[in-house]
């Protein structure tokens, strides 16, 4: 989708003084290689390059940031080429150059608020003690298909509201184009987050989808994630939809864990997870990695997946992957 942010001519000026810490870069390099019958390509290899930059100014008692994001993503679609449905990689997609996120927030103590092309995804249904597994199916919930995700965003307003040191609650209302290939749809997300501190997060969400054409659909999820120590994390979901207008499942739940300093050695970490989706079709995903912070900005991270098409028609197989993961600022 293409964005062009009018909205933000006015800015021109302050964002001409902003320094070069407020620009972002990172670099995600992946190399795979897979075990599959049912195709000819094991070695897959992908890279994408992000660049944000992110302003900050002090505004009516908040933080105004525009921000800007871009990506270009170059290689082999490794999700394409295994054909599994929850994939095998985060950075999976066919080579692009488009802008990612593109708006503005202000936030306070408080409150939150963030209007533009946005990333549904990043902004519900995503755990944060599940971000380094490298599946896409961990951090979120695949079936809550409607709220756009990377690489196809979509302009939206997402609010938060914290009311209480133990209760937040957030809205989203999105245009998705990309979801059913010929229709707009606009998508409401609502969640609210129970005991959010810097420990565990029990959080609910309910989101809708209304199709121009097509019916609408509605669907749920539930997550909890925990701190049980300084060293290990615990993280757990599970959602479902109506299945009216995604047939290739309707269920999907997920658990893992992250342990850091195994060893005494404080700059690697190790993980574990399952994910699996359901009804009418069953794909399970299980996952194990063991990361190492060779720097504050670089990480090498080896990953090993199993997955398991019980009906799905296609092949079981596994997948080893290397990732290197550079961020800059």
């Amino acid at each position: 989708m293409k964005f062009i942010p009018i909205i933000f001519l006015g800015l021109v000026s302050p964002l001409m003084s902003a320094s070069w810490d407020d620009i972002e870069v990172q670099v995600i390099l992946d190399s795979s290689y897979l075990d599959q019958s049912n195709t000819d390509q094991s070695d897959i290899h992908r890279g994408l390059l992000t660049v944000s930059y992110l302003p900050n100014f002090e505004w009516r008692g908040g933080d105004l940031q525009p921000f800007f994001s871009y990506s270009v993503k170059r290689g082999d679609d490794g999700s394409e080429i295994s054909g599994n449905w929850q994939g095998i990689s985060s950075i999976d997609a066919p080579s692009f150059s488009a802008w990612q996120e593109v708006g503005l927030s202000w936030g306070n103590d408080d409150t939150l608020i963030r209007i533009g092309q946005l990333d549904g995804n990043s902004d519900f249904a995503y755990m944060d003690r599940a971000t380094d597994f490298i599946n896409p199916s961990f951090g979120l919930t695949p079936i809550a298909g409607p709220a756009p995700s990377y690489p196809d965003l979509a302009m939206g307003v997402y609010v938060q509201h914290q009311f209480s040191p133990m209760f937040l609650t957030s809205f989203g209302v999105y245009n998705n184009e990309s979801f059913l290939e010929g229709e707009d749809s606009r998508v409401y997300i609502a969640e609210n987050c129970w005991g959010c501190d810097e420990t565990q997060r029990l959080v609910s969400g309910l989101w809708r989808a209304e199709h121009e054409a097509s019916p609408s659909n509605n669907g749920w999820y539930l997550y909890y994630e925990r701190q049980l120590n300084p060293n290990w994390e615990v993280f757990v979901l599970t959602s479902q939809n109506d299945g009216k207008v995604m047939d290739t499942a309707k269920k999907h739940i997920e658990l893992g864990f992250v342990n850091h300093a195994p060893f005494k050695q404080q700059n690697h970490f190790w993980g574990a997870g399952f994910s699996q989706v359901s009804d009418p079709e069953t794909e399970s995903v299980s996952e194990i990695f063991y990361a190492i912070r060779l720097s504050p900005k670089l990480k090498i991270q080896p990953d090993l997946q199993w997955v398991n098409n019980r009906s799905s028609g296609v092949a079981d197989f596994w997948v080893l992957t290397l990732r290197l993961d550079y961020w800059w600022q």
